[in-house]
């Protein structure tokens, strides 16, 4: 028995083939073809998909009482795969983990905190973020990166960013 797949990666033009018992990648996949000879043994076709996850965190340190943040995680359609909020005080928020299903290979992913009540000029902030997922690369934020980063996630990526805001004044 034969079994013979092969990926058309983006329209590159090269069709790379595997025989026996073939696991196929391609980062923009246009097409996929599987072709299985008549045999009279069983063969079978599965197909799966890896996607990238992200986690946004926030850690507030010192807050002024009235001050609360709101995070986003934005796909590069500008739509909202996730999103979380502190309460006014609160010392934290999450997104939880959110899958990314990109449209574009190399499409950024938008990572962003605004105030949602308060003053987010009374913070320092301080990125940090990590992929758990060792083979997958892409550039992370990390210090002050501001209110916004834009980051590339490879297929199967888990990355996880925390915004620690810091209190420049003591609270009253």
């Amino acid at each position: 028995p034969r079994t013979t797949a092969g990926a058309r990666d983006g329209g590159a033009g090269s069709l790379q083939t595997k025989t026996g018992t073939p696991i196929v990648a391609a980062t923009n996949p246009s097409s996929l073809t599987a072709v299985m000879q008549a045999s009279s043994s069983r063969q079978g076709v599965a197909f799966g998909f890896l996607f990238s996850n992200v986690t946004l965190n926030k850690t507030v340190v010192n807050p002024f009482p009235n001050d609360s943040f709101h995070l986003a995680v934005t796909d590069s359609n500008g739509n909202v795969q996730g999103s979380a909020d502190t309460t006014p005080g609160g010392t934290s928020a999450t997104t939880g983990s959110t899958t990314i299903i990109g449209n574009v290979a190399g499409a950024p992913v938008t990572l962003s905190e605004k105030g949602a009540s308060g003053n987010v000029g009374n913070y320092t902030p301080s990125w940090s973020c990590s992929n758990s997922v060792s083979g997958t690369s892409g550039t992370l934020p990390s210090g002050n990166a501001g209110t916004s980063a834009q980051v590339t996630l490879d297929p199967g990526a888990d990355v996880t960013c925390t915004i620690t805001n810091t209190a420049t004044a003591t609270p009253s």
